[in-house]
Parts: C-alpha cells; sequence; structure tokens
C-alpha cells in the first residue's frame, strides 16, 4: 500500500502527548477540549478555595497538549504492555508480526506492527516478521511486497523475515504427535455444529457438549489426518481439533 493510497484510505493518526496514544484528528482534538475544560474547572475550585482564605489567586494559563514534550514510548512505560513485561522481564525480547499474504494490510494492522515492533525496540530486542503463508490460494507476490512496504513506512525493519510454509514439515509432525498424545483429534463437523457444541452465541444458547469425534481412537485420527495432507478431503470436510 503507497503513502497515496494511505492518505486517501484512512486519516494519519496523530501522537497524543499526553498518553503517547495514536489518536484520529477529531478525537484528539475531543481530547484537548475535554482537558482544557478539566483544567478551568480545577482552576475555578482553586480560586474560589483562595478567595475565602486570602488574596485573588494568579490566573492560571491554559497550557496547550502541542507544548507537552513527547514521548513515543510512553505506551510502553505504562498500563498494560508495562505489566506484561514486567511479568516476564527478560534482556533478550523477541516479537513476531504473522501477517497472512492473502490480501492488503487496512489501518487496523497499523497498531499491530506498532505494538510488535514497538515493544521490542523498546526493550532492546528484535521483530520477525513471519509470513502465515499456508494457503497457497490465496498468497500472491504483490501482498508480500505491499506488507514490508507498510511496515518500512511505518519505520520499522524486521530482524528476519521467515515464511510458516518452510516448516510444514514441523508442523505436521507436531500435529501427529498432539495426536498421539490424545490431545488433539481430526473433526468433520460444521462451522454451524462447531458453534453449537461451544453453547451457540457467545456461549449463551444452550450447554457446552463434546464433539462426537473426539471420541475416535488415535489409529483413525492419524489415518485421517495422512488423508487431509494427501488432499483426500475437500476443503472445510476436516480439521485438526484440540482436545
Amino acid at each position: 500500500m503507497t503513502d497515496d493510497v494511505l492518505a486517501t484510505t484512512a486519516a494519519k493518526p496523530q501522537l497524543d502527548g499526553v498518553t503517547g496514544e495514536y489518536a484520529s484528528k477529531n478525537e484528539l482534538k475531543k481530547r484537548t477540549l475535554k482537558r482544557a475544560k478539566k483544567t478551568a474547572t480545577e482552576a475555578a475550585r482553586a480560586g474560589k478555595a483562595a478567595a475565602q482564605d486570602g488574596p485573588s489567586p494568579v490566573p492560571v494559563k491554559e497550557k496547550s497538549t502541542t507544548d507537552l514534550p513527547v514521548d513515543r514510548d510512553a505506551i510502553f512505560k505504562q498500563g498494560f504492555l508495562a505489566e506484561v513485561y514486567g511479568l516476564r522481564p527478560s534482556a533478550d525480547v523477541v516479537t513476531r508480526f504473522p501477517p497472512e499474504p492473502n490480501g492488503f494490510l487496512h489501518i487496523g494492522h497499523a497498531k499491530a506492527i506498532a505494538i510488535n515492533f514497538g515493544f521490542a525496540k523498546h526493550h532492546g530486542g528484535k521483530t520477525i516478521l513471519r509470513f502465515d503463508d499456508t494457503n497457497p490460494d490465496a498468497k500472491k507476490e504483490e501482498y508480500f511486497d505491499s506488507i514490508q512496504d507498510n511496515i518500512r513506512w511505518l519505520n520499522f525493519r524486521p530482524h528476519a523475515i521467515t515464511y510458516t510454509s518452510d516448516n510444514f514439515g514441523k508442523l505436521y509432525g507436531l500435529a501427529e504427535k498432539l495426536i498421539e498424545l490424545g490431545r488433539a483429534y481430526v473433526c468433520h463437523c460444521s462451522k454451524d455444529e462447531t458453534q453449537k457444541q461451544r453453547g451457540g452465541c457467545d456461549g449463551k444458547e444452550g450447554r457446552r457438549y463434546r464433539c462426537e469425534h473426539a471420541e475416535q481412537d488415535i489409529a483413525t485420527n492419524i489415518a485421517k489426518l495422512r488423508d487431509m495432507r494427501d488432499g483426500k478431503y475437500a476443503p472445510k470436510e476436516a480439521f485438526l481439533r484440540m482436545k
């Protein structure tokens, strides 16, 4: 996606100097007005209290948020992301951004890119760009190129670029291992049937119950998984499911 496309599809986010977050121009304007109102209210209260105790206070000059110093790493120093790092601090932070190369990225992906790359950069780590290219019918070279252009446009660089398809053999081996351990099975349920098993919409439409295919023995599941690998099932006719 080029700069021109990005400019026409969405307004460029602006940095909120107070919180360190990016927001739309309208949202930033609302925040500024709200802060100004809060400051004026607090000044009025302070003035009223001072008038009761002594001479009139010196008027408080409103400070514009545009005058505040900008801390682009503020999002990683406070709140949820700071708590995440605090749970498992590490000198070797590694994150990954795993897009599917089956289309162009949209504005929502910018947040994922900024968090994954920014978090690693803030802690002196690295980010791996991992293309989840396991659907050969959907991937196109232009999507691979566009995704990398978007990341560069946001001023980030991946430490390495990997492809899930390169590890297909390893992933398949792990799938058989899960079946042998009794942790996974091959399911033939439709999307609607699967949702009902999970209690329906938001899990509130009925009781949860187990899929009948979960009772298949290990040998049957292994045979079905190999049939999946060899293309003996139609798309969405069978899939590997955790117990």
